[in-house]
């Protein structure tokens, strides 16, 4: 192997001679087996002139262990020779890892290098930059948080000259909202309060809306409404005609677009009210007779009686029916 023959030739001062005829023989193989490079480029340090590399991680929002790390690790980095793992428990499903290496680099040995921590002997690569361009991946290259979570990263940074510049910019996303509770339809009478309630995880905000028969639109404070932007939407002193409103809530967060829920409806019960009233009947002794009564938003009906102590309920038997 070329590590074996670069040490010997190291040794009788004749390294370099072997490196420059065994670097594109084995520069297929050094491109894929990042283990085996190691060795190599230790042997070659005390031979070139190192120039310096600077890497810089940023967080957006939360960070995960895995972005901390890379923030802490990678700031400013001039390291010569620098390589470091980071395990796929340390980062979270909402992580994206961005990376981009600029600089006039013609020499073979400045590179930088991502690949998989959990590949077996030869790890995949996600990106590699040499000789000025990428062999694997590109300036656009993203790491999504369930490659992240699945393989880790082992970043591996070697300066040689010319200078190049990496970036690596590390964010945990706030996930999108989601709405994990609907509000349910409600029933009640004419004048009395009523809310609807919505739950929703990572949401910022809420908005409630109304559908009065022609669409939905957005509720503002005020009249019988409360709580047109929280959580609960709380209706005062309904009226009758409010009766068979539709009532939803758009939930909004930091992560992503609105998530509306679903639709309840606002059913109000007017009072009854007698239209005709029953009329007094004389009958003779052992007679029969009837009294009726019309009303309207009527369900049920009891009728009472006064003996001279005031009206008490009548009930089926044998002289009422």
């Amino acid at each position: 192997m070329a590590e074996w023959a670069c040490a010997l030739a190291l040794i009788s001062g004749l390294c370099l001679t072997v490196w420059l005829i065994s670097r594109f023989v084995t520069r297929s193989l050094t491109l894929i087996a990042a283990r085996g490079r190691a060795f190599v480029r230790l042997l070659l340090l005390p031979l070139v002139l190192l120039s310096s590399m600077s890497l810089v991680a940023t967080q957006a929002y939360a960070k995960s262990a895995g972005c901390t790390a890379l923030e802490a690790a990678w700031i400013n980095e001039n390291s010569a020779n620098k390589a470091v793992s980071y395990p796929a428990s340390s980062f979270i499903s909402t992580d994206e890892v961005r990376f981009t290496v600029t600089g006039n680099n013609t020499d073979y040995l400045s590179y930088f290098a991502v690949s998989a921590t959990n590949g077996g002997p030869i790890h995949p690569y996600y990106l590699q930059f040499y000789n000025g361009v990428y062999d694997i991946g590109s300036s656009s290259t993203v790491i999504t948080g369930s490659q992240l979570t699945s393989t880790g990263l082992f970043i591996e940074l070697y300066n040689d000259l010319p200078t190049i510049t990496a970036t690596v910019l590390c964010a945990s996303a706030t996930p999108p909202p989601s709405i994990t509770g609907h509000p349910s339809s409600s029933t009640i009478a004419a004048g009395t309060n009523t809310s609807f309630s919505v739950t929703a995880s990572n949401a910022t905000g809420y908005q409630w809306h109304v559908n009065m028969g022609a669409g939905f639109t957005p509720i503002s404070n005020g009249g019988v409404y409360s709580g047109a932007t929280s959580s609960t939407l709380t209706i005062t002193g309904a009226t009758a005609g409010m009766n068979g409103y539709m009532y939803r809530a758009v939930a909004s967060g930091a992560g992503g677009a609105d998530v509306t829920s679903t639709g309840a409806t606002l059913t109000v019960n007017s009072p009854p009210s007698i239209i005709s009233q029953p009329a007094a009947s004389t009958i003779a002794a052992g007679a029969n007779t009837t009294f009726s009564v019309i009303a309207s938003n009527a369900t049920s009906y009891q009728w009472q009686v006064d003996q001279g102590a005031g009206y008490t309920n009548v009930g089926d038997d044998s002289v009422y029916s």
